[in-house]
């Protein structure tokens, strides 16, 4: 009971300088992450977010619904251009998520016992946003920023609620844990675990079991914001991916299921052998934006421990499933940094908490300065650009291509990069509506081709292939993607000029033969003719100039292609030359760096071969088939030690 009342007393003698202390981390954070956030469109899934907020529209799943709903007050400001709008959004989401970092740090002090010195708890939010993992989504268009925020919302919700026996508090964390069906899956995750933990502390102390079917029901009523999906999703937005229209597509959606059924192998797939693996690069690279801080997010778990086990449990608990999430249920975000930044907030704040119980130690301020030092040192090692507002390159490349194209023209992408910057453009810039983009992985939804087809020319100009999909649609009655895609190809070529994005194996395989090399996609031709592909590669490295480590990887996955496109063409001299340039465009690049030992292995070069099959081997351990390639390769030269350690490898991923 002392421990309630001295809490409670700490909380109103404070919270006027606290509140004041939060709103100007708020205030700062917000500054300085908008004015150097990326100025349009960016890589990856940042078109389609765009897109599906300026629509009111279904992004992939699982959707998003608040992300969606509370990005579209943004996208109503009168500042900036559409795509610089839902940046913002990201840019105030994160600022929120550095402040909650700083309050939550604040009351886990009170906790302890402690007094807290805001200085030292200003660790927690500087510690965050040195993070490379927080920069990235901070700057520009994605889900997590957000969810970060909303889900240490819950956090402090359900934190005062316990200590402070608050059932109103409880009552809010329930709500917002909820709500968190709307943001990225692990925001209710990682908010209903500490909700959990929450409940045991105060039913422990007030035996109030009657409240917990209560906040039950309010996490349930916070979860129907995800009826958006439904409702926006009968309207037939541009932006309906997958088109959850009826209970049945809704469940699917919001599950994840055709996801998870397309990277199957990826994701629930993954071997515990590889999950190991998985595990070790979540570490490196969680650390890559941490390390500066981490002695003192130990000593802030070590604190925790001596003060309160049972805090200390919930934490270590907490960054062990992020790990663990990002190991085995996401494995494909590791390296695309989509996933650990949880685990970053959960550092920093533990590396605030440090600071602040040490801080009226001996030699106690020298640490808190020392943590604060390391944690602004983070800010010129993390592995990242920090001034994203000169990364136009995403929106270059594809205006440059849109500009460059016939009118009613077709193209058919494969990338997250050419077919989501293409929605963006095309949907809030109202830029060539002429265009017909179709995603060859989504043309077995009916719905999904319809609807492009209906909103970009419809029969007007694409006789053909209107005709071609009413006659069968693609991919039904047992016919394959390559024969759909094919389909596809013939009719929209006696329609007008079509481009084709490289990607997807077999289905590419087949029209190889008629690509002639263009950027970012390649023509699609009857008749070859001159191909022009050394002036094609040096328009894909002119955009590296104005690109970021993703905005580079495009290009750099753009030249990998060529390359094989090369190779088709039996040119490997050409192919060689492609593909060293995309390995200088992103050093990391396994695919290229395995097609390098390829062709270099096609040429008798066994000696340079093994060197980038260890390279692309390094670049992804988990790339099976560039320990294939370092295993036939060292075979065939007679490396007895390095086709030993492959087949190890090998037999790993076997087991």
């Amino acid at each position: 009971m002392k421990g309630l009342q001295r809490l409670k007393a700490l909380l109103a003698t404070e919270s006027h300088d606290v509140t004041a202390w939060a709103l100007a981390v708020f205030a700062i954070s917000a500054f300085v992450l908008l004015i150097l956030s990326v100025p349009g469109i960016y890589v990856k899934d940042s078109g389609e977010l765009v897109a599906a907020i300026r629509g009111m529209g279904v992004p992939h799943p699982t959707g998003f619904s608040l992300y969606c709903l509370t990005g579209k007050l943004f996208d109503l400001l009168p500042f900036g251009a559409g795509a610089f709008r839902a940046n913002a959004f990201s840019a105030v989401s994160a600022a929120g998520a550095a402040t909650l970092a700083f309050l939550l740090t604040v009351e886990l002090a009170r906790i302890l016992g402690i007094r807290p010195n805001l200085v030292a708890a200003l660790v927690s939010p500087i510690a965050l946003i040195a993070s490379h993992l927080f920069w990235q989504h901070a700057t520009t268009t994605e889900v997590y920023a957000f969810s970060l925020a909303g889900m240490l919302l819950a956090f402090l919700a359900w934190v005062r609620g316990a200590f402070l026996q608050d059932a109103r508090w409880l009552a809010v964390g329930a709500v917002v844990t909820g709500l968190g069906a709307g943001g990225h899956l692990t925001w209710p995750l990682y908010g209903a675990m500490v909700g959990f933990s929450a409940l045991i502390v105060y039913l422990r102390s007030t035996k109030r079991f009657s409240l917990v079917p209560i906040l039950v029901l309010l996490a349930i009523l916070g979860s129907l914001v995800s009826l958006y999906l439904l409702a926006v999703a009968n309207r037939g937005p541009y932006m309906n991916w997958g088109s959850p229209a009826d209970l049945k597509g809704f469940l699917a959606h919001l599950t994840g299921s055709r996801i998870r059924t397309s990277f199957q192998d990826e994701l629930s797939g993954v071997p515990l052998g590889l999950v190991w693996i998985n595990f070790k690069r979540s570490v490196l690279t969680l650390s890559d934006g941490a390390i500066a801080i981490i002695p003192a997010a130990l000593a802030g778990l070590v604190l925790l421990f001596i003060k309160r086990p049972f805090l200390a449990v919930v934490a270590f608990c907490l960054l062990l499933a992020d790990l663990l999430f990002s190991a085995r249920i996401n494995p494909m975000g590791i390296v695309d940094w989509q996933t650990l930044l949880p685990s970053a907030s959960y550092l920093a704040i533990l590396a605030g908490v440090a600071t602040v119980v040490l801080w009226d130690y001996k030699w106690g301020k020298v640490l808190v300065f020392a943590s604060i030092a390391a944690a602004l040192a983070q800010f010129s090692v993390s592995p990242i650009e920090r001034r994203m507002d000169r990364v136009t390159a995403a929106s270059d490349i594809v205006w440059d291509f849109l500009d460059a194209l016939p009118p009613s023209a077709t193209v058919f992408t494969s990338s997250d990069n050419l077919s989501s910057s293409l929605a963006g453009i095309q949907l809030v810039e109202t830029a060539r509506p002429d265009v017909l983009v179709l995603v060859k992985q989504h043309m077995s939804d009916a719905k999904y081709t319809a609807a492009r087809l209906d909103q970009h020319g419809g029969a007007s100009n694409r006789g053909r292939l209107v005709g071609s999909f009413k006659g069968q649609a693609f991919e039904s009655a047992s016919e394959t993607p390559q024969d759909a895609v094919i389909r596809a190809l013939a009719a929209s070529s006696q329609d007008g000029a079509v481009w084709f994005e490289l990607g997807e194996g077999m289905v590419d395989r087949a029209v190889m033969p008629n690509l002639k090399p263009d950027f970012p996609a390649f023509r699609y031709v009857e008749r070859q003719s001159s191909d022009q592909a050394d002036e094609v590669a040096e328009r894909a490295i002119v955009h590296i100039e104005n690109a970021d480590r993703w905005a580079a990887g495009w290009s750099s996955n753009f030249l990998t292609q060529l390359g094989i496109w090369a190779v088709f063409k039996n040119n490997n001299a050409q192919a060689a030359r492609y593909t060293a340039m995309a390995i200088k465009a992103e050093p990391g690049n396994a695919k290229a760096l395995n097609n390098m030992a390829v062709i270099l292995r096609a040429e008798g070069d066994f000696e340079n071969a093994i060197k980038f099959a260890n390279l692309a081997v390094k670049a992804d351990s988990s790339y099976q088939r560039g320990w294939k390639t370092l295993a036939n390769t060292a075979q065939m030269a007679g490396d007895s030690e390095t086709f030993e350690k492959a087949q190890h490898a090998l037999k790993s991923f076997e087991r």
